[in-house]
């Protein structure tokens, strides 16, 4: 009679061990991958937190929680959910300008690059200058205004833009500096 119950609650043992098992498996989550979108994204140890690290363009993390705007990656630290994407992004070298016999004379030209807010203040407005040049002489610029009052850079994010020339005289060489950066 002992034989009998034992092996009866060793048989409920493992009845119960599979439903709960099985339940466990159900809800828990597999990795998704993403990769990271802007040039360069800060790694947090949590949500808001110190910066410990960051990673670049294209690189893939699985994440693994996410909480608001953040999400949990494998290499055990937080980063800006909004800077991840499903799909890989497209990445390009750092770009060098050579006008060769007038290659970008009369061509349209665009800079593009990213406005990372690495203080602790709000900025309503950001005023950036694009600018072309020949030798030392500068062939042409174009400003550019960025956020608002409603739609800050906030801080610690990042944000990309893109300065279009269109019909440009030639030039050798461009910069991009900051106007003005107004507090929210």
């Amino acid at each position: 009679t002992k034989n009998k119950k034992t092996t009866h609650k060793s048989t409920k043992k493992k009845t119960s061990k599979k439903k709960t098992g099985s339940k466990k498996a159900s809800k828990k989550q597999q990795p998704t991958v993403y990769y990271i979108t802007p040039p360069e994204e800060n790694l947090r140890g949590a949500p808001s937190g110190q910066r410990i690290g960051s990673l670049t363009r294209g690189t893939p993390v699985k994440v693994t929680k996410v909480k608001g705007n953040w999400a949990y990656v494998t290499v055990k630290a937080w980063i800006w959910k909004p800077s991840l994407s499903k799909t890989k992004p497209k990445t390009t070298s750092e770009l060098l300008v050579k006008d060769v016999d007038g290659i970008f004379k009369g061509k349209s030209f665009v800079i593009k690059g990213a406005l990372v807010n690495q203080t602790k203040v709000d900025f309503g407005k950001v005023v950036l200058q694009g600018e072309l040049f020949k030798g030392k002489k500068r062939v042409a610029h174009k400003s550019l205004s960025l956020f608002s009052k409603k739609k800050p850079l906030k801080a610690g994010r990042t944000a990309s833009f893109s300065i279009s020339f269109k019909r440009t005289k030639g030039f050798d060489s461009y910069s991009v500096r900051i106007l003005t950066a107004t507090e929210k």
